[in-house]
């Protein structure tokens, strides 16, 4: 009985954390080479669907469109826990007109609960994504604190499913980041936190930043320190 109940726990950890992938630490820096290997710009970029991005829309947002994403950096941040959270909205008001464009607005949280359905992103999708974001946002000089990095990878199967990630480079300390819109629907913040975290997966500290957005009071600033903080 108590190997079966490890069975599950084992099966319900992967759920939580599993993504459409490849064995390949390389396979998420492979798919954003092949689909968007220029530097994007506010009028012509490439947004993934369909897991591993087997939908390619390339399109263009409108002055407004593109000033409501802007916006969230007027006026500039303070530093670099301001910047990450910053991040986290525009990540947000990105895949909500992304999904405008694109017919992915009811693109669910992770992989498993759309899968198959017509809009819905796997963890390529969205790590091609969040790295076209942050390339759009540091062309365009609004990142004052970091610089865009490759997708990185969790996981080979062994140990847990392989999981992908944007990731970023804080300029001062060189710590690394990810910016991880799977774990929330379309619309919703995006993960922001320590790469040494995210790699963690099934944790306190990862369950933590998840409920940043759930929480009020004493245990949201705490919440929130973990994550943007670092």
């Amino acid at each position: 009985m108590r190997a079966f109940q490890s069975l599950i726990c084992l099966a319900a950890a992967l759920l939580l954390t599993a993504c459409a992938g490849d064995l390949s630490a390389r396979y998420g820096q492979t798919v954003l080479e092949r689909v968007a290997p220029d530097t994007p710009a506010p009028d012509s970029l490439v947004y993934c669907s369909g897991h591993g991005c087997a939908e390619r829309h390339t399109f263009g947002f409108s002055s407004s469109e593109w000033q409501a994403i802007a916006g969230h950096f007027e006026p500039p941040p303070v530093g670099p826990e301001d910047e990450r959270r910053r991040l986290a909205e525009a990540a947000a008001t990105f895949e909500t007109i992304a999904g405008q464009h694109t017919d992915t607005g009811g693109d669910e949280a992770r992989t498993f609960a759309g899968f198959g359905s017509k809009g819905q992103l796997d963890c390529i999708d969205e790590a091609v994504n969040m790295t076209q974001l942050a390339r759009l946002l540091a062309a365009e000089d609004l990142l004052r604190y970091h610089t865009p990095g490759l997708p990185v990878q969790r996981g080979n199967f062994i140990d847990s499913w392989p999981h992908y990630a944007a990731s970023l480079h804080e300029e001062a300390s060189g710590q690394s980041y990810v910016l991880d819109g799977w774990y929330r629907d379309n619309g919703e913040p995006a993960l922001v936190l320590p790469t040494k975290v995210w790699r963690a997966g099934i944790d306190e500290p990862l369950l933590a930043c998840l409920r940043t957005t759930e929480t009020r009071g004493a245990e949201a600033s705490e919440n929130a320190a973990l994550c943007y903080g670092g």
